[in-house]
């Protein structure tokens, strides 16, 4: 890479072989394995139960606030960043600073609304969580797990939707 810009441009490009689970233990949170996943308390709403999920994928998810996203996701929202920024920080591989809390998670608004077919954000994700696990205990050529796929990308596609429109 040439300069600033070149790493700029590819940032999130680079971000994409991170795990989650790597900058939550690089950040200092304490992860311990259960059933094929890492789990953390969340910091972000400051719990006492673990609800922060490290997926095999490389992504992440807190059941308890229904934040979610990849790697520079959560760099971003632990240390309040933008999500360019966040991703120009993981690709220069700078160490990570500890993590300090900096304020309460408040929940967005759109987590309480429904969707245009009636359900809740909480459906919505536990819905998408379910077709997820059938996903992981079929093998990629049954119909089970196009099937769970399918429900999964409808589930995902109406999460996006919700979010869409507080923004």
């Amino acid at each position: 890479m040439a300069d600033g810009t070149d790493l700029m441009s590819n940032a999130f490009a680079l971000c994409r072989a991170l795990s989650a689970a790597d900058v939550a233990r690089r950040a200092g949170l304490p992860l311990k394995r259960s059933g094929g996943r890492e789990w953390a308390c969340c910091p972000l709403h400051r719990e006492k139960t673990a609800s922060l999920c490290f997926y095999p994928d490389g992504r992440w998810y807190c059941f308890g606030c229904h934040a979610h996203g990849d790697a520079v996701d959560l760099y971003a929202a632990l240390y309040g960043k933008s999500k360019l920024e966040a991703a120009t920080a993981l690709a220069e591989d700078r160490a990570l600073p500890r993590y300090q809390p900096q304020k309460r998670y408040e929940r967005p608004p759109f987590l309480d609304g429904v969707d245009d077919s009636g359900y809740t954000w909480d459906q919505l994700c536990a819905i998408k969580h379910r077709a997820q696990e059938s996903m992981e205990d079929e093998k990629p050529d049954s119909a089970a797990f196009w099937h769970a796929l399918q429900v999964r990308s409808v589930a995902e596609d109406r999460i996006n939707q919700m979010m869409q429109r507080e923004e």
